[in-house]
């Protein structure tokens, strides 16, 4: 893959010079044995991030061999030390880690055919730049893919993605708010103050087991995809967590806490006259058009995984969880629940007559599942809601049938219901585009830019994560012989 890189169009040159006498201090420091320099700047944090934890799923030898799990009771934070033999060493500059970066995508196997702690420490490398201020989107989709690969084949995480100081929010009591398929929601928040942070935490309903390393390390490869997404309408993946709960370990999913819930529980909820449908259809729309556009389908869209920011605006959660869903190791996982939670009103034909699996999810079918959100949006009722049980909306939607239009005195125009008819399309190349929808879509009362997250967002949480942002030894040699400079 062949990538057009333009170093300094990613940093202005004052965050460049940040960023290099950052990294100065820090080499300074660990010369001197003092460990990372605790400069406190306001230079982007997310290009430092590198929490020195080594994931405790890998299948590798060399990691089970080079970590130990510890403790700590106070807070039930489960973390892993890495007992790595390399040290941090002297950072080369940025403009030639984007240079070396460049050679590695026009020939990943030279990533991807690294094993053991230089793989990890690679794949860390790889999380630092992606998280740089001023990456460009098909770069940063380029690296993804990489990551995603790379970690696949060696079972592991980028290290900086595993975050600990979290805590459970009402100490002593069950912490548990609801749950779905995939695991139980929790509530917390990072570090010692309960007003900062409050933090969602979906705590994966599989145990850390031999025999279950394998599914762990499928969430693992789609948190690393959702935790790179960027957008206003799709909840921001901040990271993951190690839970002990009941002398186990859990993984959790982290993100943001949403207040109002999620779609269906903040339609029952608000005064209809106080929700803006209209805003909340494009807000679906442009996530899933965000999603569509870097080849990504979600696979699972309903008014559960559609959640209410605080300024009242739509966000897209569990990105890739269907995918997780459809393995065959979770199926035989018998800690797993089955019961994944049923989609079926929001199911494209083509998806429910191969009985579901998200390996035939298609943009087209999330297309579909778009105007089944439409639907409950505009009349608060979900999909098919005269039909008492799934097997009756399994045969109507095979039979062609479609959700019944509602009748005086709703949202629906004619324009908006033919929309809704198109996204039903019974052939899915038929069906609009998300593109599309955003054209036909009304304009909303109010075009307010959404404001509930930006860069910023992971800047202010990172400053709260333990961090070293250094690029260390073994890797470092590694990049040096790829550029030829080692």
């Amino acid at each position: 893959m062949s990538v057009e890189v333009n170093p300094l169009s990613f940093l202005s040159i004052r965050i460049l010079q940040q960023f290099r006498r950052k990294q100065e201090l820090r080499c300074q420091d660990y010369q001197q044995g003092r460990g990372p320099a605790s400069d406190s700047s306001q230079l982007d944090a997310n290009a430092n991030v590198h929490i020195n934890q080594q994931n405790p799923i890998s299948e590798s030898s060399e990691n089970r061999d080079s970590q130990t799990i510890t403790v700590n009771d106070s807070d039930e934070d489960v973390t892993t030390n890495h007992q790595s033999s390399t040290e941090p060493h002297e950072s080369m500059s940025y403009e030639s880690q984007i240079n070396i970066l460049h050679l590695l995508l026009q020939n990943d196997t030279l990533l991807l055919d690294q094993q053991g702690t230089l793989a990890q420490s690679l794949l860390d490398w790889l999380q630092q730049l992606i998280d740089a201020p001023g990456v460009t989107q098909s770069l940063r989709t380029s690296i993804c893919t990489t990551m995603r690969r790379l970690s696949e084949k060696n079972g592991i995480s980028p290290s900086c993605l595993t975050i600990k100081g979290i805590t459970k929010l009402a100490p002593g009591k069950d912490p548990k708010v609801a749950s779905d398929g995939f695991g139980d929601i929790w509530k917390g928040h990072l570090g010692d103050s309960e007003d900062q942070f409050v933090l969602c935490l979906k705590v994966v309903k599989v145990h850390l087991m031999s025999d279950m390393k394998r599914l762990l390390n499928e969430y693992l490869r789609e948190a690393i995809t959702w935790r790179q997404l960027r957008h206003p309408n799709i909840l921001p993946c901040l990271g993951l967590y190690y839970l002990r709960v009941e002398n186990t370990q859990r993984l959790c999913l982290i993100s943001p806490w949403m207040e109002d819930g999620n779609l269906v529980e903040f339609l029952k909820t608000q005064p209809p006259e106080t929700v803006n449908r209209i805003q909340l259809m494009h807000d679906i729309t442009n996530g899933v058009s965000h999603l569509h556009a870097l080849g990504i389908v979600h696979g699972d869209l309903k008014d559960v995984n559609i959640l209410i920011t605080p300024s009242h605006r739509a966000c897209i959660t569990d990105i890739g969880l269907s995918r997780v869903a459809d393995s065959q190791i979770y199926k035989l996982t018998s800690t797993a629940t089955h019961a994944v939670g049923s989609s079926t009103r929001w199911s494209a034909p083509e998806i429910i007559l191969t009985g579901g699996p998200s390996s035939a999810s298609t943009t087209w079918s999330d297309i579909y599942s778009v105007g089944c959100l439409f639907y409950q949006i505009t009349t608060g009722l979900i999909p098919f809601h005269h039909l008492s049980n799934e097997g009756m909306v399994f045969l109507a939607v095979l039979r062609g049938k479609r959700p019944l239009r509602p009748g005086l005195g709703t949202l629906h125009s004619d324009a908006l219901w033919t929309l809704m008819n198109d996204c039903w399309n019974s052939d899915p190349m038929a069906r609009p585009t998300a593109e599309d929808i955003l054209r036909r879509l009304p304009m909303p009362a109010t075009d307010t830019a959404p404001g509930d997250w930006d860069d910023r967002l992971f800047i202010e949480f990172h400053k709260n994560v333990e961090c070293t942002g250094m690029v260390d030894r073994e890797a470092l040699e590694f990049l040096e012989r790829v550029g030829g400079t080692g």
